[in-house]
C-alpha cells in the first residue's frame, strides 16, 4: 500500500483538497483492497479553508508515516 500525503496550507480551497483526496482514497488494487493510505497534513493549529478548519495530521505525523529519511515540506 502506498501512503499519499496532501499538504493543506492556510487559505486552501476545500475543493482543491477534496479532489485528490477522493481520487487517491478510491483507488483500489486488483483484489479490491485500498491502494493508498491518504493523510491530510497541515501546519500546527488550524487552517482557514472556508468550512474546513481542522486537519487530521500534522507535518510531524506525516514525517513519521514516511519514515525519518523522507522529507515532508
Amino acid at each position: 500500500m502506498h501512503t499519499v500525503a496532501l499538504l493543506a496550507l492556510d487559505g486552501v480551497i476545500a475543493f482543491g483538497l477534496a479532489t485528490p483526496l477522493e481520487a487517491f482514497a478510491l483507488a483500489r488494487l486488483p483484489d479490491g483492497r485500498a491502494a493508498c493510505r491518504v493523510l491530510v497534513c497541515s501546519p500546527p493549529g488550524e487552517i482557514d479553508a472556508g468550512t474546513l478548519t481542522r486537519v487530521g495530521a500534522s507535518p510531524h505525523a506525516c514525517r513519521r508515516a514516511f519514515g525519518s529519511s523522507s522529507a515532508v515540506a
